[in-house]
């Protein structure tokens, strides 16, 4: 295990030199460690990216808040992209060894949402993993259509609960509809795309849904 920090932000690598898969995910250590029994061997190297604003770092435009207590979200995506992709992969890249490895993004809630925003901006993953991914962002589906999707993205794994659209909330009760748009999206821009339905509400079994998406990965 390698403990850094970039900024503001704690990263921790997990290296397993059985895998060639790496993952980068916005998660925490002990996050991690309670959703690690569930997971398929080898497990992937992991990049945890800890100490994030979520409302700043993982929105890809500024929208205001969608529920009470909540904050607004600031819309800077894209700055938290460059701290990945010029800071945080090369300094993983000089750690781990030299061969060939599979790279993918992933995340859960608006983590995931995230992922799938990546791959609209960068050509570093050619996996992207959503799970619960909050796509009932304003307007995220209307950009997708719009948007080119990296030429190394290879697949895309999607997943939500069966209750998460059943909330009084306007906005997040289009998540379904909007996680089915997203697919069909996907699909048609001619990407494998895997959709899973989970029980339950978007904080039901939350370790499970991330090594589920995981595993798809590591199956893939």
């Amino acid at each position: 295990m390698v403990d850094f920090k970039i900024k503001s932000y704690h990263i921790t690598l997990l290296e397993n030199p059985l895998s060639d898969i790496v993952v980068y995910m916005v998660l925490s250590l002990s996050d991690f460690n309670d959703l690690k029994p569930y997971l398929f061997e080898p497990i992937p190297n992991m990049v945890l990216i800890d100490d994030v604003n979520w409302e700043r770092d993982l929105s890809p435009w500024a929208e205001k808040k969608v529920f009470k207590g909540g904050n607004n979200f600031l819309g800077e995506a894209d700055a938290f992209l460059s701290t990945i992709s010029d800071l945080i992969v090369p300094k993983i890249e000089e750690i781990l060894p030299k061969k060939e490895y599979k790279f993918a993004i992933a995340g859960y809630s608006l983590a995931g949402l995230f992922s799938l925003y990546v791959i609209t901006k960068s050509n570093l993953f050619s996996y992207a993993l959503s799970m619960s991914g909050s796509l009932w962002y304003p307007n995220f589906i209307k950009y997708l259509e719009k948007s080119p999707i990296s030429q190394k993205t290879k697949a895309i794994y999607l997943s939500l609960g069966d209750t998460e659209n059943k909330t009084n909330n306007l906005i997040m009760k289009s998540v379904l509809d909007n996680t089915i748009k997203a697919r069909d999206i996907f699909i048609k821009k001619g990407i494998m795309t895997s959709f899973h339905m989970n029980n339950g509400g978007h904080f039901n079994e939350v370790s499970k849904r991330i090594a589920d998406g995981i595993n798809y990965l590591i199956s893939f």
